[in-house]
């Protein structure tokens, strides 16, 4: 008897190793794979939202979170008197990911989906991505990418895949684990590429997390790489953009410093290097908050009974994530 319940201690001990041999290899994400459908619903190019002038309104745009939770609730409760009826806050991407509360940020978005609306920034894309493709960062690369699924938008046929799949981390298999497919799918159809917003006064502000071009959405429609990642474009050809500065390149932004488009604005992030850069057209807000920085929000406010918009810049101090 002492023989037979010495060897079923070793067998269990054998098991156990064999499990975590297992997940080691990577053999785990064939099983879940198998066993888990994973799908997204297609997700959404450009929203428009159009105020009428018979009502006050404010418009909050937030600049690039990165999981810092308390920053933000800091500023929207401190710093900006909290929200209320009239308040819509406008995050410009990159709420998740580097912080330590990213489960937190994304909580507070969906637990007051009709006060906050958010444009997908790359690392949201790069998260949503990881969870429609789980062997991506547990297997060899060459032995998954003839496999992997695309996003989809439901206003454009483009089909979606990271430029450098290296920078879909591990941090953002793990981060859409713990979110799960039902809080990824409302994350999905909650945002948007970009935002448009058409105030009573003629003005129109867009909303993008990497930028955007003269003409686009009015003449042309901008890829998705463009709107989540785009730092520099060729003057001589706009089709031509990149993250990364190449011969003959300028910042996208300049281009709008020499437009007539008068009545546009666009607010974004993304650029956290160049930090808080207001222009008159273009209006960049990542501070960098996750390194330290600040966040930083611009408030438009529009008064009906004089038919004004007004504007103020509102920031909060930041621990290093």
């Amino acid at each position: 008897m002492a023989r037979a319940v010495k060897f079923g201690v070793v067998g269990v001990v054998l098991l156990v190793l064999t499990v975590i041999g297992v997940l080691r290899s990577g053999w785990m994400c064939e099983i879940e794979t198998v066993a888990v459908a994973v799908w997204l619903p297609p997700m959404g190019v450009l929203e428009k939202v159009v105020y009428e002038g018979d009502r006050d309104f404010r418009l909050l745009f937030i600049g690039d979170v990165h999981g810092q939770y308390r920053e933000l609730i800091s500023l929207i409760e401190e710093e900006a008197g909290g929200l209320d009826e009239r308040t819509t806050v406008v995050l410009l991407g990159d709420m998740v990911s580097k912080g330590a509360d990213s489960e937190k940020v994304v909580d507070f978005v969906l637990q007051n989906r009709d006060r906050v609306k958010y444009v997908f920034g790359n690392h949201e894309l790069a998260t949503l991505f990881a969870y429609l493709n789980p062997e991506l960062n547990c297997k060899p690369l060459e032995k998954v990418r003839e496999r992997l699924l695309p996003l989809r938008f439901s206003d454009t046929k483009e089909l979606f895949y990271p430029k450098d799949l290296s920078k879909v981390k591990k941090e953002h298999s793990k981060l859409a684990k713990q979110l799960g497919p039902v809080v990824l799918k409302e994350l999905a159809l909650h945002g948007s590429l970009a935002l448009r917003f058409e105030l009573p006064n003629r003005q129109m502000l867009y909303a993008v997390h990497a930028g955007m071009l003269p003409g686009d959405f009015a003449t042309t429609t901008p890829s998705v790489h463009s709107l989540t990642e785009m730092k520099f474009v060729d003057p001589t050809n706009w089709k031509r953009t990149s993250k990364s500065k190449f011969p003959g390149a300028e910042r996208w932004y300049k281009l709008w410093d020499r437009n007539n488009e008068k009545h546009t604005t666009v607010l974004y992030g993304h650029d956290a290097k160049s930090g808080l850069n207001l222009r008159d057209r273009t209006k960049g807000l990542d501070s960098g908050c996750v390194k330290g920085g600040k966040l930083s929000a611009l408030e438009y406010v529009y008064d009906h009974k004089n038919g004004e918009v007004t504007t103020r810049l509102l920031q909060t101090k930041c621990d290093q994530a």
